[in-house]
């Protein structure tokens, strides 16, 4: 549930960034900042798995 939760907001955050970035122009800006949240939404979600699987087991 909070993995899909994570990826609504990741895509809903992307979508808006794309939006911005092409009225602005910022396409180095606009991959810059994708990967870094993708790479901290991945960071989380594998975090949020890790406890809840401790926490359950």
């Amino acid at each position: 549930m909070l993995s899909r939760t994570c990826l609504i907001w990741l895509s809903v955050f992307l979508l808006v960034l794309i939006s911005v970035s092409i009225q602005f122009g910022y396409l180095t800006l606009l991959i810059s900042a994708s990967r870094g949240g993708v790479i901290c939404c991945l960071r989380f979600s594998s975090q949020t798995f890790l406890l809840l699987v401790n926490f359950n087991g």
